[in-house]
């Protein structure tokens, strides 16, 4: 493949460009147009080889004598008898006789085979698509072939003989071998150039027994063109061989010479090598100048690459030493480093830039190791808080499973008990992660949620079952064995049923101190109705005084009647004892106390009394 390429410039003009030595010229160069004709010459050969495979095939149609060509030129058949000359651009009949007055081409045998010849064969005669011209060689024998015709139709059978015996003769004394091959072969003996022409080289190879292996002067034409091809396709490749080979003694001169520098100019080198068979052997100039070029930026990278690889041993070197020396520490300052290696051979040799970078780069790598022990401390206390945190969640569960740790159960309860188990101490211990306490709370809040889902049921079951509750009677076995009787039983969490029991005695405790509350607050009433009741004297008995009072809301809310009885006797008492009192009697200590104690509640229930209208509001509510 050629290094040359055509290109079409903006303004439309083709110019043509040479990928290896970057070359641009406008004319198109000489090595370019002989890889044109070599290709051109190639398609030509594929065109032959497929014209001959043709004939081959359609052989047996031919009359005897007669063989297929394909014209280079035009790319049509003809067809060519080799005994008479004959050339004909239509297929010749079986029965036709051979004639000398054929309509046909005379000289098409010649013409029409041979291809294209080039500028430096001009002295060979053109040929015509439609009436190609003689030469005189082929003259001369078209004028022996009619000679020979017209002796043949005298005595037709004389000529097949001798001409059967001049055959016979002529084949026992060919040399064995392809004829075309052993013609080229002598042409290269010869040292046939490509641009000889055909004359040229007839004169020098005419006497040679190769030379008439073929018979006919169109045969010899066509292989002679076939060999200019072959020819033409050796001197290219030789040339660029050649090429090659001038420009690599010319980069190993340049690699030799001891003059050549990164330094060099183009100048200096064309003085210097000036004269010399080497430097002399390219022919182009651009191109030694690409060449020299080329050698001189590898030269600098080369010399680039051995810098950069001395920077980075003695920056390698000064890291090894960096981390063998103990002082040099994660909080080592630069000032401190510059003044424990400024000393240093190794230090005074390299630049200061790089040894800054050799520094910075060891600290940050001391910090990055320091980070990942950090972190993987950090990692080891989390996980291990994880795990604390876990072994206390678990033990929390137990507690609450085995009944010891309830929904309602306090911080300061659960400290008391626990504080001081092994899995308390663990997690108090730990210094990231959350808190007993914090899980405590999370914990008492999941169960709290749960039991308030289980509470309602369990209400609802006891509603259904119709189960009384009697304080300090009811155990805990009783009411699973009441609750395991309803068919939502099932779905209760077994922990939430003691708590729901506690939950059952606070309720009757409530209830007894609400009972105990109103009982009181309604005694303390009726006392205050004895007071405001004016037609009680001290002289009045209960049975009097009681149908005045039934229909005051004060007596209804006292219930017991025997305890409205005993307020009453203690209210006519107290009225006594007042009596005396004014009269100047003098009682006992214990009359005097009873009578401040009567007082005492009877002032406290005319307090209360304003609210009455609420208590009973209250009580409405409730019931």
């Amino acid at each position: 493949m050629s290094d040359w390429a055509e290109h079409t410039h903006a303004d439309g003009k083709k110019y043509y460009h040479n990928r290896r030595t970057k070359q641009s010229v406008w004319d198109k160069p000489e090595e370019l147009r002989l890889f044109e004709q070599q290709q051109h010459y190639q398609q030509q050969q594929q065109h032959a080889a497929q014209a001959s495979a043709t004939s081959s095939s359609s052989s047996t149609v031919l009359p005897p004598h007669w063989k297929e060509y394909l014209h280079a030129e035009t790319g049509r058949k003809y067809y060519h008898n080799t005994i008479t000359n004959e050339t004909s651009w239509e297929l010749p009949s079986t029965n036709a006789a051979p004639s000398s007055s054929s309509s046909a081409p005379s000289s098409a045998a010649a013409a029409p085979a041979a291809t294209k010849e080039t500028s430096s064969s001009s002295s060979s005669s053109s040929v015509s698509t439609s009436s190609p011209t003689l030469t005189s060689s082929q003259s001369q024998l078209q004028s022996q072939s009619t000679s020979s015709q017209t002796q043949s139709t005298s005595s037709p059978t004389s000529l097949s003989t001798s001409n059967n015996n001049s055959n016979n003769n002529n084949e026992s004394s060919k040399p064995s071998g392809d004829p075309i091959k052993m013609f080229k072969d002598m042409l290269q003996q010869a040292d046939v150039a490509s641009n000889w022409s055909f004359e040229k080289a007839h004169k020098l190879v005419a006497n040679d027994e190769r030379y008439h292996l073929l018979k006919t002067m169109s045969e010899r034409k066509q292989a002679f063109q076939e060999y200019l091809g072959d020819r033409k396709v050796f001197e290219y490749e030789e040339k660029r061989r050649k090429e090659k080979r001038c420009r690599d003694e010319l980069v190993r001169m340049l690699r030799e010479s001891p003059e050549v520098s990164p330094s060099m100019t183009w100048l200096r080198a064309q003085l210097y090598f000036d004269g010399d068979s080497k430097w002399e052997a390219v022919d182009s100039e651009r191109e030694r100048e690409d060449l020299f070029r080329t050698y001189v930026m590898d030269i600098q990278k080369r010399e680039k690459d051995d810098r950069d690889n001395l920077r980075r041993d003695t920056m390698r070197n000064l890291r090894a030493k960096l981390e063998t020396n103990d002082l040099i520490n994660l909080k080592t300052l630069w000032s401190k480093f510059k003044e424990h290696y400024e000393n240093d051979p190794l230090y005074q040799q390299m630049d200061k830039y790089d040894v800054l970078c050799v520094f910075e780069s060891y600290i940050r790598d001391l910090e990055k190791k320091e980070e990942d022990t950090q972190r993987k401390e950090r990692e080891r206390l989390r996980r291990e808080a994880r795990k604390h945190r876990d072994l206390f969640r678990d033990f929390m569960l137990e507690q609450y499973m085995a009944g010891e740790l309830q929904p309602t159960t306090h911080w300061q309860q659960f400290y008391k008990r626990f504080g001081t188990h092994p899995t308390f101490e663990n997690l108090a211990s730990q210094t990231t992660g959350s808190s007993p306490l914090e899980l405590f709370m999370d914990f008492r809040e999941e169960m709290t949620i749960r039991f308030e889902r289980d509470f309602d049921r369990l209400r609802d079951m006891i509603k259904d079952l119709n189960f009384q509750f009697i304080p300090k009677q009811t155990t805990l076995e009783e009411l699973k064995q009441a609750l395991s009787k309803h068919e939502r039983f099932s779905i209760l969490s077994q922990s939430s049923i003691p708590p729901f029991l506690e939950y059952l005695e606070d309720r009757e405790k409530r209830r007894a101190k609400d009972v105990e509350k109103r009982k009181k607050d309604a005694i303390g009433n009726f006392k205050v109705l004895l007071q405001e009741t004016r037609s009680i004297g001290k002289h009045s008995t209960w049975s009097e005084v009681r149908p005045t009072l039934t229909s005051r809301p004060e007596f209804e809310e006292l219930e017991d009647e025997s305890e409205r009885e005993r307020i009453f006797k203690e209210f006519i008492e107290f009225l006594s004892n007042e009596e005396s009192d004014e009269e100047g009697i003098i009682k006992s200590d214990d009359e005097s106390k009873s009578r401040r104690e009567f007082s005492k509640l009877a002032k406290r229930s005319s307090l209360s009394a304003e609210n009455i209208d609420d208590q009973r509001s209250k009580k409405k509510r409730r019931e």
